[in-house]
C-alpha cells in the first residue's frame, strides 16, 4: 500500500458513521480526484478493509451493522448494472438479426 493510501486510510479510521469524511475533503487534501478516491476506496474494500459510505462521506466500519448498508448499496448497483448489461446484450442481438 503506497503512503499516501495508508494516510487516506487513516483519515478514514479516525471517522464514525455519525461523522464521516467527505470525498471532497480527501481530494484537497491529498491532491487528487474523486474517481482516484474511488479507485482507492474500491481496493481497500478488496482488500477486506471495512470502508463503509453514507451519502456524505467515507467511514471506518466497526461493526456488522455498519458496513451493510455499503454491502446493500453495493449489491444493488451491480444488479443495475448486470440489468443494464442484459438490455444492451438484448438490444444488439436484436438488432445484428435484422441486419440479415
Amino acid at each position: 500500500m503506497e503512503d499516501r493510501d495508508s494516510k487516506i486510510l487513516a483519515r478514514i479510521m479516525e471517522r464514525k458513521e455519525h461523522n464521516p469524511v467527505y470525498s471532497a475533503e480527501l481530494e484537497k487534501e491529498f491532491k487528487i480526484s474523486g474517481s482516484e478516491i474511488r479507485k482507492i476506496i474500491r481496493a481497500f474494500r478488496r482488500d477486506g478493509i471495512p470502508v463503509a459510505n453514507s451519502k456524505t462521506g467515507y467511514y471506518y466500519a466497526r461493526n456488522f451493522k455498519e458496513i451493510e448498508p455499503t454491502i446493500v448499496d453495493l449489491e444493488k448497483r451491480t444488479l443495475s448494472m448486470l440489468s443494464t448489461i442484459s438490455a444492451l446484450k438484448k438490444n444488439f442481438e436484436k438488432s445484428q438479426l435484422e441486419l440479415f
